[in-house]
């Protein structure tokens, strides 16, 4: 790791290489990310992916021909200076455990962006709805007359930014990156929510909170969810606007119970009203606090922010509406890759819903499963993927429960027993790694799969 180091000094650090060996671990995007940004320095590097044929080797090869490079899981056995880490790269790995025992640096895309980029910096992270906040308040930003950039978890990598124009940088963090940063500095940073997830990739829930955690030493001003208590507990800032549905005595931004629920309040008194069905499933309306708190502290125009918020109709694969068959509503929630989303999107429907869940759980617990499909209108499971037996285990004695091989028997299986005015809802709530490239794979998958059994009824 690179901790003791300021920022300043790692930019001085950085911009001094010339003989150092530098490793880059792992040549996918931000693997390219790092050779783009080096290269234009001329600063040598050396290569390593565990794969034999990495997915940007030959644009990598393109800018360092002559480069040393460590193909096929070859373990790499020379003195390094620092390493460039990708955020697939788990601490588990056995490079990483050599490294991590010769006490060499390991720094992040966010660690150089942060040392080199000087403008302002919104950083978002949470187990779920990073995307869409992150999303929204670009949008906001943008309409609002700010020079608004995207990056990070999102595409695209943060570093590919660096040079980029912009009065403010919204960037969305994962606890991938997190966890190896150790140089970062935000403006503004945001925890939404800190739940179990990526426990195949962290050593353990405690590794992944302190990843999520690290953002409330490193911030000028911070906004909290009161209604989360892991964040709520471990604030160590200051400057803190806080926001929360359930726990609203210590709240700065929530909903007025004695009137319209789309009412936000400010420390009790009316703020803005919001006119959006998309945004009354409960998840949303955690989302848009959070979203509102950010604005504030940027004193954006209530006018804009309502704008935006009203005319937000939701980003692929989250809630999404696919089509009304027979009156029966197909929805897509394929971004549901942990415990926590699945439980948010069952509790948002009062119809009879049969559920399609399952997928890679990543060691996740899913404690509360029980508890919430007992308390939601689910009336009907499906499971698919490498979770599917487990999960039959863990239900079978209490709930409707059926096996699928695949998503498109899933669909067919859902078809039939789907009933007049249900709801079919897809959210796997486990990771798509098991069978499909990522949950956008999945999730078009999913809507294929529907077109398809509705074109041979």
């Amino acid at each position: 790791m690179t901790e003791g180091l300021s920022i300043k000094t790692l930019k001085q650090t950085i911009s001094s290489f010339q003989s150092e060996k530098i490793l880059v671990i792992g040549l996918g995007e931000t693997g390219l990310s790092y050779a783009n940004f080096f290269a234009d320095k001329e600063i040598p590097l050396i290569f390593y992916d565990d794969n034999k044929f990495p997915r940007k080797l030959n644009q990598i090869r393109h800018l360092y021909p002559d480069a040393n490079y460590y193909l096929d899981g070859n373990i790499c056995t020379e003195n390094f200076t620092m390493v460039l880490i990708s955020p697939g790269i788990s601490p588990s790995h056995e490079l990483i455990q050599q490294i991590t025992e010769k006490s060499i640096p390991i720094l992040t895309d966010l660690d150089i962006f942060c040392s080199f980029n000087d403008a302002k910096k919104i950083i978002i992270t949470g187990t779920n709805g990073k995307t869409t906040v992150a999303t929204i308040i670009h949008k906001i930003l943008s309409s609002a007359g700010i020079a608004s950039v995207l990056g990070g978890n999102i595409f695209p990598p943060i570093l590919d930014l660096i040079n980029k124009k912009g009065d403010i940088f919204v960037i969305e963090a994962s606890s991938f990156q997190l966890h190896y940063s150790n140089n970062i500095h935000a403006n503004i940073s945001v925890i939404l929510n800190i739940c179990e997830d990526h426990l195949d990739w962290h050593p353990s829930f405690d590794d992944y909170k302190k990843a999520k955690l690290k953002l409330t030493n490193c911030s000028d001003e911070m906004v909290i969810n009161t209604d989360d208590d892991i964040t709520l507990d471990n604030s160590n800032i200051l400057n803190v606007l806080n926001y929360g549905i359930e726990n609203q005595e210590r709240a700065d931004f929530t909903f007025d119970k004695t009137k319209e629920s789309s009412t936000i309040t400010l420390q009790q008194e009316k703020y803005l009203t919001i006119n959006n069905p998309y945004l009354d499933f409960y998840h949303n309306k955690s989302n848009l606090l959070a979203i509102t708190c950010i604005c504030h502290l940027l004193n954006i125009d209530k006018n804009i922010l309502k704008m935006e918020l009203e005319n937000f109709n939701g980003l692929p694969h989250r809630m999404e509406t696919i089509t009304t068959n027979d009156n029966i509503q197909w929805i897509n929630d394929s971004k549901s890759t942990n415990s926590s989303s699945l439980y948010a999107a069952i509790s948002s429907f009062k119809r009879n819903t049969t559920l399609i869940m399952g997928g890679d759980d990543k060691g996740s617990k899913f404690n509360q499963l029980h508890i919430n499909l007992r308390k939601s209108s689910v009336k009907k499971i499906i499971l698919i993927g490498k979770s599917k037996k487990r999960f039959l285990s863990i239900l079978g004695s209490e709930f409707n429960c059926s096996m699928a091989n695949n998503l498109e028997e899933a669909v067919k299986i859902a078809s039939n027993l789907a009933e007049t005015s249900e709801i079919v809802l897809f959210s796997p709530g486990c990771s798509s790694k098991d069978m499909f490239i990522d949950y956008i794979d999945r999730g078009n998958c999913f809507i294929e799969s529907i077109n398809n059994y509705s074109s041979k009824i």
